[in-house]
């Protein structure tokens, strides 16, 4: 469900995650329920998308439902937090 989501909407979530670049996040990250990485931003230096532990996260929720999680690395502020929750 989520891996089509990222795939519908990359472009803005892509700028999304550039707008949590500029903001000092080191990378952007989705995962699915599995705790398997979706999306990252930027990629690494050898295109790979492997992702180490998000300073910050929030559940993506439809309804009662967690359908996967971002993650920020690299900011770990209250404002950041909040940002990142709504």
């Amino acid at each position: 469900m989520l891996a089509d989501i990222v795939a519908i909407q990359h472009d803005h979530l892509e700028a999304l995650a550039h707008d949590w670049l500029a903001a000092g996040a080191t990378a952007f990250c989705i995962w699915n329920p599995q705790d398997e990485l979706l999306a990252r931003w930027p990629l690494l230096a050898n295109g790979t998308t492997n992702c180490v532990t998000p300073s910050l996260t929030a559940s993506i929720r439809v309804g009662n439902l967690t359908i996967g999680a971002l993650g920020v690395l690299g900011l770990d502020t209250e404002r950041a937090k909040v940002r990142l929750q709504a």
